[in-house]
């Protein structure tokens, strides 16, 4: 834990802080042996995991807050998300447990903003370019029959998107991940359920593309990206900026791993192919995005 996130929180959360401060954190070998003991059914072992990566679900939770839910809710819906990540975490992964469990703290954080809010509010020239785009789409596959890119889209249409096409070329990925058939802004699932995306029209909106990109993001993604393989989903993270960081380019990544770009490529397609086998399986419901 950081020293200056105690200002951020007071009175029982202070009283928390206190509480877990001292919690020795963990080595990479003790991390090791302790995933072997939680996989055997260790409980002992699987509460010292969790306990010593209290401290990281309060750190990240400084980033959720004045989204619509307390800061003591994050941290609790945070914690929800270690647990999840330690009964799943395996040692035989290429990372840090830190490293993966982010991924699982995020997701239940979001999703309970997501549940809490079900809108993502945006100006309202933002939403006619979405709406703009989702309608181009929905033509373009029914006179081609497949899934276009962001920039058929926009030629099929003759449109030029001003006002979020780096992010509209993110999502458009996005939207073919999780659409059966790409056809409609919601996905008709064989079992009837959908997954739908609600805007609002909100002029007072500050920041729309982060808005939009984050909580899509996560909404989708985070749900999937421990069933990657440690480079395709390294990938993927760099690829949508999932790390808090810029996106990268193909070359930036593979510069990293000392891979080619069309190497790289490659990998970004069997994750992004992987991720809908996954979504189409059913192995996970509605209720694990939402």
């Amino acid at each position: 834990m950081a020293g200056d996130d105690k200002h951020l929180f007071n009175g029982a959360l202070e009283s928390y802080l206190d509480e877990i401060r001292n919690i020795p954190l963990l080595n990479e070998a003790q991390e090791i042996n302790l995933a072997q003991r939680v996989q055997k059914g260790d409980e002992k072992a699987r509460q010292q995991m969790i306990e010593a990566n209290l401290r990281l679900v309060v750190h990240l939770a400084r980033h959720y807050q004045n989204r619509g839910l307390p800061t003591e809710d994050l941290i609790e819906e945070g914690n929800l998300g270690l647990i999840r990540a330690v009964e799943r975490f395996n040692p035989d992964f290429k990372c840090r447990f830190s490293t993966y469990a982010v991924w699982w703290i995020r997701q239940y954080m979001s999703r309970a903003l997501i549940s809490q809010s079900k809108i993502i509010r945006l100006p309202v020239h933002v939403v006619d370019e979405f709406n703009t785009y989702l309608k181009g789409r929905q033509k373009f596959f029914r006179e081609f029959d497949r899934d276009p890119s962001f920039e058929e889209v926009a030629a099929y249409i003759e449109h030029e998107f001003t006002s979020f096409a780096p992010a509209m070329v993110r999502l458009n990925n996005l939207v073919s991940l999780t659409s059966g058939n790409g056809a409609n802004s919601e996905d008709d699932r064989e079992d009837g359920s959908t997954i739908s995306l609600e805007l609002l029209a909100d002029e007072n909106s500050e920041n729309p593309l982060e808005r939009l990109d984050h909580d899509l993001r996560l909404k989708i993604i985070l749900c999937w990206l421990d069933e990657l393989s440690p480079k395709e989903r390294l990938v993927i993270t760099r690829r949508f900026g999932l790390s808090e960081e810029e996106t990268q380019t193909l070359e930036e990544i593979g510069k990293e791993l000392n891979l080619t770009r069309e190497r790289i490529r490659q990998l970004e397609k069997a994750a992004l192919h992987r991720l809908k086998k996954i979504v189409d399986s059913g192995e996970y419901t509605l209720d694990d995005l939402v």
